[in-house]
């Protein structure tokens, strides 16, 4: 059902701005980029934006990398500010839109992306801790070509409760 109302909003025009928040190994990413293909826009990840910056060594890539390196986290205003320009080169290029996954994680980031966009969507995903917990236990990273996959095949079938079957992700 929530592909054809996905189809449907692509083929209207409308302005597509969707965020896709849930725990992390709910499966923001997976939904995200998935959609995005079929509704014609791009999948923004807050952390591959901050990763990109870092591997970039841009200025604020070397400033969060720092930070980082301390322990701290990487404040509001510096991944506000990569999301912004993310944000306005996408629509400098003509992009209609996007699905934001892994941001926001805060009200006041929420707030802030408020004022910088009009969100038309938001999907809050949900899942059992003992399933995300098996699933963010079963990530692994392509040593060839870096991208994400699982090993988790995960069956859990609880008396009252609905059947839950996720088989893995093969690597690219």
């Amino acid at each position: 059902e929530l592909t054809a109302t996905c189809v449907a909003a692509a083929t209207a025009g409308r302005k597509l701005n969707w965020v896709f928040l849930g725990a992390p190994g709910v499966g923001k990413g997976t939904y995200a980029s998935r959609m995005a293909k079929q509704m014609g826009v791009p999948h923004i990840s807050m952390g591959d934006l901050v990763r990109a910056e870092i591997k970039g060594e841009t200025a604020m890539g070397k400033e969060m990398k720092a930070i980082a390196a301390s322990g701290k986290l990487v404040p509001d205003a510096l991944v506000l500010d990569i999301l912004k320009a993310r944000i306005k080169r996408g629509e400098a290029n003509g992009e209609r839109g996007f699905l934001l996954d892994g941001f926001p994680r805060t009200v006041p980031q929420a707030e802030t992306l408020g004022e910088m966009v009009e969100v038309t969507q938001v999907l809050n995903l949900t899942l059992r801790e003992d399933i995300l917990v098996e699933k963010c236990c079963g990530r692994r990273e392509c040593g060839e070509c870096g991208k994400a996959f699982n090993i988790a095949d995960i069956r859990s079938e609880k008396p009252g409760e609905e059947t839950i079957i996720m088989p893995p992700l093969n690597p690219p």
